[in-house]
């Protein structure tokens, strides 16, 4: 089968709340991401006509799904039959409100006990999520040159984990995978909602992403980790197959 060649991204100016198509990100030997292969993004609610024919036109091979079963119960994406049938659920629980409301309940909540939080949150992708994770690079390694499009609920925390994952295995500098990541201070336009909860339990950073978060995921991810190249071929099966799929997600910089 072939895969349809696309130059120009699909996904500009949505109105999908924190979007963006990691494609044209330079890697260390100087190729770039291709255009339409990687969407980052929030839970996609309240689209137009316009949002739904550009991510048909786009033609996911999958839209994955991180939020936890019950977030996920509560706000289902708002999808076209034919793009709920490209959905893919692979759950990570959203443990930090919890946390921090038995810490605002205590008086116990500050600056530092807040970032201590997040960090050991960041952490857990890898202690507790890593499965979850593994599956979400299988099925990018089963869709060659196909775009993949995934989000959890305000596109930032578990969505920029995942999408540093990415930039990983392509070789990525790390200051440009932070560069991406710190992005969502930017483009997340908290609902007013969340904005409430947050206010209540006096955690409004929680609508914004931290260097120091992700920072603190990544050092746990290589304390278990060690090699990215090793991880990532193990889940594809062997150096010729990476190679093959890096190959076909980077194209020259123009």
């Amino acid at each position: 089968m072939l895969v349809k060649k696309m130059t120009v991204k699909i996904i500009e100016n949505s109105k999908i709340n924190n979007i963006r198509d990691l494609g044209g990100t330079e890697t260390k030997k100087g190729h770039v991401l291709k255009n339409n292969l990687f969407i980052r993004c929030a839970v996609p609610m309240n689209i137009g006509k316009i949002e739904h024919e550009n991510l048909m036109e786009l033609d996911p091979a999958a839209i994955i799904d991180f939020r936890g079963v019950e977030e996920a119960k509560k706000n289902p994406p708002n999808l076209t039959k034919e793009l709920a049938k490209k959905r893919v659920h692979l759950p990570i629980e959203p443990k930090v409100w919890s946390t921090l409301n038995q810490l605002n309940d205590t008086n116990s909540l500050n600056d530092k006990t807040f970032q201590e939080t997040l960090k050991e949150a960041y952490e857990k992708y890898t202690t507790e999520n890593l499965e979850v994770y593994k599956e979400f690079l299988r099925i990018l390694f089963k869709n060659v040159g196909k775009p993949i499009m995934f989000h959890c609920t305000a596109g930032k925390d578990r969505t920029g984990f995942a999408a540093a994952l990415i930039f990983l295995i392509l070789n990525v500098k790390r200051e440009t995978i932070f560069k991406d990541y710190l992005l969502s201070n930017i483009n997340f336009k908290p609902p007013k909602n969340i904005t409430k909860e947050v206010s209540l339990i006096g955690a409004e950073r929680l609508v914004k992403v931290d260097r120091e978060w992700l920072e603190a995921g990544l050092k746990k991810f290589f304390s278990v980790v060690e090699d990215i190249d090793d991880f990532a071929e193990s889940l594809i099966g062997n150096h010729d197959r990476l190679e093959m799929y890096t190959s076909q997600c980077l194209e020259r910089k123009p």
